[in-house]
């Protein structure tokens, strides 16, 4: 790895890692407090609205960031204008899409959860929805121009807007409303935006230079990788959507506490991958595809190693875990914990692979897989819950990863060359690594 390389590695992952560490601590500090104000029904209902929300916004990333970076960062500075000016177009026209939707189907998602106070919350999104365009928009050309100070402060910024919002709420607030709350993640993302125009400042050119080429370039590689991104929160949120229309919102927030405890654990998952997707574009750009077994083994042997303790902890002391997360009254989900906390392992596997399908140019692969899993986990969801309730969701949702696992396993191995072995030895030599370090250290 040559200095440039280290150096961009150490700096780009400090940024995204901060970023992720203060999301998810932002996350984590609304959650406590947000279990314990708002009654089971109320907080159900919220995290069904996140989940819908996030959605839109996943996708919005996959369809409109992940052409952005691509293009970006494998085309000449000349073409850049007409690269930015395409994608503004392009997550206008998804903003007044997604603003459609909700206005269509907001009374039957209520409906279909029972879940009073929906309609509501959902339009108050539909502002939300168009404030995000700046908020992307500034966020993707900070990463495409390999810049993560930005991405980070901006979403400092959104995280930390809505978490002062929840403290103020639990000294001085305590009767806090669902309507309340969409509105202050609206007026977090609207601050987050100015911030985030600060810093894309130096790489926004004067020039407005509109091409149906680019717009048509965008758009075709987006479109699988909205596919993708639809697919994969459609798998990540099957459980609860099938918890709260087969049992109800208040099964949702007994499992929510099981589910958060796995996605904080996947932490270094996203820092990783968010880093990966530009450097593995423009390394495939210079050295080709014999670029990316190396970049995909290495990265998630280092997840893997980082994770592993914290999976073992939570199996060893859930009930513990949970009581300090979400508070005695949701003990009784201990036994849940300790099947989704395995989510955390399987995870980097499936996500990287993502990363990579992108990088090569290669989202549609991306997309089948994932649509395929998809499927898998509806079915594999409504069979568990039928006979096993709550724990019949994880247990659903655990059956769907470990089949996609062997899957992008063997398609890695036969196109890339990527060994599941040497993602393990990789994993293993970061704990040698590390335990050679600390005996230097200690002597």
């Amino acid at each position: 790895m040559s200095p440039s390389d280290k150096k961009y590695w150490i700096k780009s992952g400090s940024y995204t890692l901060m970023q992720r560490v203060a999301m998810t601590l932002f996350g984590l500090a609304s959650f406590l407090l947000l279990i314990r104000l708002l009654p089971k029904y109320d907080y159900g209902i919220w995290v069904l609205f996140v989940s819908i929300t996030s959605i839109f916004e996943v996708i919005r990333n996959g369809f409109i960031r992940n052409p952005l970076v691509k293009h970006i960062t494998s085309h000449e500075e000349e073409d850049h204008s007409m690269i930015y000016s395409a994608s503004w177009i392009l997550n206008l026209l998804y903003s007044i899409l997604i603003a459609l939707l909700i206005l269509v189907f907001r009374f039957s998602l209520e409906s279909v959860w029972n879940a009073a106070g929906l309609s509501e919350v959902l339009i108050v999104y539909v502002v939300t929805n168009f404030l995000l365009i700046p908020f992307s928009q500034f966020e993707y050309i900070n990463q495409s121009n390999f810049d993560f100070r930005g991405t980070f402060w901006i979403y400092f910024t959104k995280q930390g807007f809505f978490f002062l919002y929840v403290l103020y709420c639990w000294f001085y607030y305590p009767e806090v409303t669902l309507l309340n709350l969409a509105i202050a993640q609206a007026a977090g993302v609207f601050v987050a935006a100015g911030i985030g125009f600060i810093f894309t400042k130096p790489f926004i050119k004067n020039r407005v230079r509109f091409s149906f080429k680019w717009f048509g370039d965008l758009f075709h590689f987006g479109k699988y990788t909205l596919g993708t991104n639809i697919s994969t929160m459609l798998f990540k949120n099957t459980d609860k959507w099938m918890l709260g229309s087969m049992m109800s919102p208040a099964m949702v927030a007994l499992y929510e506490p099981a589910v958060k405890i796995s996605s904080l654990v996947e932490i270094p998952t996203m820092s990783i991958a968010t880093i990966l997707f530009p450097q593995a574009s423009k390394r495939i750009r210079e050295q080709g595809e014999q670029a990316v077994a190396p970049l995909y083994e290495k990265s998630v042997g280092l997840i893997l190693a980082l994770i592993i303790p914290l999976v073992i902890f939570v199996l060893i002391f859930p009930h513990f875990v949970i009581k300090i997360l979400a508070g005695a009254e949701y003990v009784e989900t201990a036994f849940v914990v300790q099947v989704t906390i395995f989510y955390a392992l399987v995870e980097p596997f499936a996500r990287q692979f993502g990363i990579v399908m992108d990088a090569t140019g290669k989202p549609k692969i991306g997309f089948y897989f994932i649509v395929f899993s998809a499927i898998l986990n509806v079915v594999f969801n409504y069979i568990f819950i039928t006979y096993y309730g709550l724990v019949g969701a994880a247990y659903g949702t655990l059956s769907s990863l470990l089949i996609g696992l062997i899957i992008n396993q063997v398609y890695l191995s036969r196109n890339l060359s990527v060994s599941f072995t040497r993602v393990i030895k990789e994993c293993l030599l970061y704990y040698k690594k590390g335990l050679s370090l600390s005996a230097k250290y200690v002597k």
